[in-house]
């Protein structure tokens, strides 16, 4: 009565195997409220049904032979066991026939007639009713447990129609009237609770398996939408499953990376460390895998390293191996930003030059220096004079492009070991250390008053400036 399903019914995957990160996923009919058996457990069930209809045959023939069944015509055997059969066979086709269809009705109806012809020949039809919950059974796993009630209604209908065929006498029996009767109703109560209860457990387990694969949709759907990388590894080191985040930071994908070994992300110097780590997992079980925010170095597809933070947990499920989940969050962009705020803390932002706070420590330094090593520092303030009135004669955008030509000529005029700042508006410092003498702080400053005293040029416009230089130096 049954029949084998498509393998292309059903699709899925181990959702934590080496060969793919996707959740097991079973296609539906159209109402969505069918169950599909899986190819393998369809064929082995076809060839059950085969074997037992055959052992049948052959166990009516041999039990007529003793007088143990009534001694009908071998042909009404065959044609009952066999004949029936084969047209059950032809409309197991109809397994996707939804609930409630003349399709779904047609086929319970034959296998219940099917079994009512072969247990009411042999003449002991009332006292074998429960045969009818072999056949509701089969119907049940292959159109859903929400089909009991076509079950049990065709199921009890056929049981009647062979009870009154016995109450007229056109069928054999081995029993009295009164037992024929009683026992025939006694069967119906009996695998009526059978079905009954058949399809409100299968209903139950059916709902739960729902329940579980939304549940699951919905799991898998906020890991590959989170905005962290997620994936996990094995105890062995290999790559299980990568989610879409993870595949944007590291740059492969999920076909490419599962299956692989975890230290392909990694930099080689940190392959001991991994390999570490995977050890005491395996020796510690699920609680050595406790990390919270280590921040490491990560490797991406083209080779490039990135700063990473990761978190690892241990996931057991029912008392599988334990897998170990890993949530990486890419920190390029947050270093980047915080290397530029500290260059915007200790810099100044129209020039580039160290600024007030900058100038500060690197002063403190060299003063510190200066008392270990007996040398002279010196400090050169520089003034830009007549700069306000470039400011309000050509406007602040000219002002600032005098003032980043002017830091350009002073670099140019020191040496490649002095330190230049911008206190702010048009006033420099110059801080020279490993000074030998008070002329050399006297000719750097003379070579920056030159360079500021030439003319700035911008187009057709010249602009002619001054500087003022006071120099500082630190005793020996």
């Amino acid at each position: 009565m049954g029949r084998p399903v498509d393998s292309a019914e059903v699709s899925g995957d181990d959702a934590f195997g080496p060969a793919s990160s996707s959740s097991v996923s079973v296609d539906r009919t159209e109402d969505g409220a069918r169950g599909v058996a899986p190819a393998a457990g369809a064929f082995a069930l076809t060839v059950l049904l085969y074997t037992v209809q055959m052992a049948a045959l052959a166990v009516v023939v041999v039990a007529r032979h003793f007088g143990l069944v009534a001694n009908e015509p071998l042909w009404a055997y065959g044609v009952a066991i066999l004949g029936s059969s084969l047209l059950s066979k032809r409309l197991d086709r109809w397994t996707d026939a939804p609930r409630g269809s003349w399709r779904l009705h047609a086929r319970v109806f034959v296998h219940a007639v099917t079994v009512m012809s072969v247990i009411y020949l042999t003449g002991w039809g009332p006292a074998l009713g429960v045969c009818f919950v072999y056949a509701a059974l089969v119907d049940l796993l292959q159109s859903g447990a929400d089909t009991w009630r076509a079950v049990l209604g065709w199921s009890s209908c056929c049981c009647v129609a062979g009870q009154l065929l016995v109450f007229e006498g056109w069928m054999p029996t081995f029993l009295s009237r009164s037992a024929s009767q009683a026992l025939g109703f006694l069967g119906i109560f009996a695998f009526g609770i059978v079905i009954r209860m058949a399809g409100a457990i299968g209903e139950e387990k059916q709902r739960t398996q729902e329940l579980l694969a939304t549940s699951e949709a919905h799991h898998r759907a906020v890991v590959e939408n989170a905005a962290e990388g997620i994936f996990a590894i094995s105890p062995s080191g290999t790559t299980l499953s990568f989610n879409a985040a993870a595949e944007a930071i590291f740059g492969w994908t999920a076909a490419e990376i599962v299956g692989e070994p975890a230290s392909r992300i990694v930099p080689s110097e940190l392959h001991d460390a991994l390999a570490a780590f995977l050890a005491t997992v395996n020796e510690g079980g699920s609680s050595a895998a406790q990390r919270r925010g280590v921040e490491i170095t990560g490797v991406r597809r083209d080779g490039s390293a990135f700063p990473m933070m990761i978190s690892t947990s241990a996931i057991v499920v029912d008392g599988a191996p334990s897998v170990i989940s890993c949530i990486v969050r890419d920190l390029s962009d947050q270093k980047d930003l915080e290397e530029r705020l500290a260059y915007q803390a200790l810099h100044d932002t129209l020039t580039g030059l160290p600024n007030r706070l900058m100038l500060m420590d690197r002063l403190e330094q060299a003063l510190n220096r200066v008392r270990r090593h007996n040398r002279m520092a010196g400090v050169l303030y520089v003034d830009i004079d007549r700069f306000k009135t470039v400011n309000d004669t050509l406007g602040h955008a000219a002002g600032d492009r005098l003032l980043i030509e002017a830091t350009t000529r002073i670099v140019g005029a020191v040496r490649e070991t002095d330190t230049i700042a911008r206190l702010g508006g048009d006033e420099f410092v110059v801080l020279c250390e490993d000074l030998d003498s008070v002329q050399l702080a006297a000719e750097i400053a003379e070579r920056i008053i030159g360079v500021l005293r030439e003319p700035f040029l911008w187009g057709d416009d010249e602009v002619q400036v001054s500087a003022s230089v006071g120099i500082a130096l630190s005793p020996t």
